[in-house]
């Protein structure tokens, strides 16, 4: 049985998943969430920075990623949604 729970999935073999076997805490050992990985497809980015302190990464205009993501952002506003911070 997987550990993964997808959040998106592209046909460009993009995919973002929460992952129960990586748990994060606060401080104090108290579970905040699952940790979340984000799987590019490298003909759909632009990486901008990648040092020892940032990855900054930049999607194509033309990448079902971005698409996504816009769609996902104007259901969320448009149903009012409250989302908070970790």
């Amino acid at each position: 049985m997987s550990t993964k729970s997808t959040i998106i999935c592209t046909n460009d073999n993009e995919h973002w998943y929460s992952d129960c076997s990586e748990p994060v805490t606060d401080t104090g050992g108290t579970f905040i969430c699952d940790a979340i990985t984000l799987e590019f497809s490298k003909e759909n980015i632009r990486i901008d920075l990648n040092d020892q302190d940032e990855l900054i990464i930049t999607l194509h205009k033309d990448s079902a990623l971005l698409r996504t993501l816009f769609l996902s952002v104007a259901a969320l506003q448009k149903s009012d949604a409250i989302v908070s911070p970790i």
